[in-house]
C-alpha cells in the first residue's frame, strides 16, 4: 500500500470528524459524550499531522490489513455521521475509526 494510500484513509478520518463535528457534538446527551467526541477529534487530528510528517513506507501486512480496517470503519462512521440518529452510535464509529488511523500512522511510519 503506497504512502499516499495510508495517508488519504487517515486524512478521511480526521475530515470527517472535523466536517461533521458540531453536528455531531450538538447530538451527545452529556458532558461525558461530548468530552469523548472532542477527544477523538484531537487524537484524529494529532494522527494526521503525524502521518503527513511520517514517510508511512511500511509495507507489513498488519499495516496493509490495520489500512484495510480503516477503509471499513471511516465507511461506518461516514454512515453514522449521515444518520446522526443516536449519539453513541456515533461516538462508538468515531472512536473505532480513530483508533485504526492512529494505529496506521504508527504502524506505517
Amino acid at each position: 500500500m503506497a504512502k499516499t494510500t495510508y495517508l488519504e484513509e487517515i486524512e478521511k478520518t480526521y475530515n470527517t470528524i472535523e466536517e461533521n463535528f458540531e453536528a455531531a457534538y450538538s447530538k451527545c446527551a452529556d458532558k461525558g459524550q461530548k468530552d469523548l467526541l472532542a477527544s477523538a477529534r484531537d487524537v484524529a487530528k494529532k494522527a494526521f499531522w503525524q502521518a503527513v510528517a511520517g514517510d508511512l513506507k511500511s509495507k507489513s501486512p498488519l499495516a496493509e490489513r490495520a489500512c484495510s480496517d480503516l477503509k471499513k470503519a471511516n465507511s461506518k462512521m461516514l454512515s453514522a455521521m449521515k444518520h446522526m440518529d443516536d449519539a453513541k452510535a456515533v461516538i462508538s464509529a468515531v472512536e473505532q475509526a480513530v483508533r485504526l488511523a492512529a494505529a496506521v500512522a504508527a504502524m506505517a511510519a
